[in-house]
């Protein structure tokens, strides 16, 4: 039975207590759990907060949002013709740092 482990083949009981082998195929291709490289784009973003109490209903709100957070370059989107890959093109943007400051009340 080893020979049957791990593949699309079935073992459909009978009324008559017999086993009937069979193929099991649910309509999709048979590469369909092969993947595929893909371009290996990745990226982080953080953010930091503070929540500073001034009086009892006022309150000072500090944000710090850090885009691409390690400045990670990533490949470019499109490989030239002749399949260098060089990192003088970025397929990302640089780090971004914004602040913001909400005051509530």
């Amino acid at each position: 039975m080893y020979n049957y482990y791990g593949g699309n083949t079935v073992w459909v009981p009978l009324k008559d207590g017999t086993l009937q082998r069979t193929t099991y195929d649910n309509g999709f291709l048979p590469l369909r759990n092969q993947y595929h490289l893909g371009v290996r784009q990745w990226g982080l973003d953080a953010s930091l907060y503070k929540n500073i109490l001034i009086q009892e209903r006022l309150t000072v709100r500090i944000n710090a949002d850090f885009f691409n957070a390690f400045n990670h370059p990533n490949n470019p989107s499109g490989v030239g013709g002749d399949g260098l890959l060089m990192t003088q093109n970025s397929g990302s943007g640089a780090r971004v740092l914004q602040l913001s400051l909400r005051l509530s009340w």
